[in-house]
């Protein structure tokens, strides 16, 4: 028994540095930026954005900087036909950089009240700067679940084809590394086969 509670006891003492930041959420959006940027229908069920405001960055489970930090001259850009999507800012002093990179695996347009408003919905892999990643306490390999944004915009004033973006969100969620989920499956299984032998 007293093997048993060494080994749950080790287990725990891995697991407790690994589970506190083993999700990090970073989320951007418009914060207190005025609606804006360029919003267009390319036809079918592609659309393209240019400029969109960015002006916050909401983050949370990371070593540092959890909570809400603006982002200067923070902009989205995307193209569904070109497969791209990018976050353009500063964010804790560092310089004017790509905070994010990233293509689309799946995205939709649609269209309500005819017209009046044009809302995207769109998911896809992506690469955040190594600075950013630094600068949160994450290690600059850390791997992220697809991202999800999504966007709605009102139409310029005569225009059916070009909107003005009045809603913004940009989430995204780290997964634990593998090797860790390896480690704890291992140390699960030297745990039941320990039991085991005891109860024989």
């Amino acid at each position: 028994m007293k093997k048993i509670f060494l080994v749950m006891l080790a287990i725990g003492l891995l697991i407790a540095p690994i589970s506190a930041h083993a999700f990090a959420i970073i989320d951007f959006g418009t914060g207190a930026l005025e609606d804006g940027g360029i919003l267009t229908y390319l036809g079918g069920n592609n659309s393209s954005g240019v400029n969109i405001p960015i002006g916050s960055m909401r983050v949370s489970g990371t070593p540092y900087f959890n909570g809400e930090s603006i982002v200067t001259d923070g902009v989205l850009n995307y193209n569904t036909s070109l497969n791209t999507v990018t976050i353009y800012g500063s964010v804790f002093g560092l310089p004017d950089a790509n905070l994010l990179t990233g293509s689309f695996s799946s995205f939709t347009t649609i269209f309500t009240a005819g017209r009046s408003l044009m809302l995207i919905n769109a998911s896809g892999p992506d690469t955040k700067s190594p600075d950013l990643l630094t600068q949160l306490g994450l290690s600059t390999d850390t791997k992220f679940e697809l991202y999800g944004f999504s966007l709605s915009g009102q139409p310029y004033e005569g225009s059916r084809t070009t909107f003005k973006a009045t809603s913004t969100d940009f989430r995204n969620t780290s997964v634990v590394p593998e090797p860790i989920s390896l480690l704890l499956f291992g140390l699960g299984l030297i745990g039941v086969a320990g039991i085991r032998r005891k109860i024989k």
